[in-house]
């Protein structure tokens, strides 16, 4: 049977949900805190080991957990750095959701 690793990034807020989903429908799973780039703010990371035919099963929890935000960010204007006295406008960026990468897996021993 083939293996496959779910690696989802998520955002901090679906944490609790999806935990509690993937849990009640009997995935085990890895959780690593980790921090996003752009806006710097806290997310984590799955990883979840799953037979092939369970991939869609996860998928659809994780579609059904994670849900997209808009927040605005007001970034900093070259012009306010060097004294200047207006700062830009807030952009309106989405945040949430949920990035994940399927791997097929070669090998999985359980050590110990």
């Amino acid at each position: 049977m083939a293996l496959r690793l779910i690696i989802a990034i998520i955002q901090r807020r679906d944490l609790e949900e999806l935990r509690r989903e993937l849990t009640a429908a009997g995935f085990d799973f890895t959780h690593v805190a980790s921090m996003g780039g752009f806006l710097m703010e806290a997310n984590d990371t799955l990883f979840i080991a799953v037979d092939e035919q369970d991939q869609e099963a996860v998928m659809e929890i994780i579609r059904r957990c994670c849900h997209t935000r808009t927040r605005y960010f007001s970034p900093i204007s070259p012009i306010l750095e060097t004294g200047g006295l207006f700062p830009p406008a807030p952009v309106e960026v989405q945040i949430g959701g949920a990035h994940v990468f399927v791997l097929p897996v070669a090998e999985a021993r359980r050590l110990g």
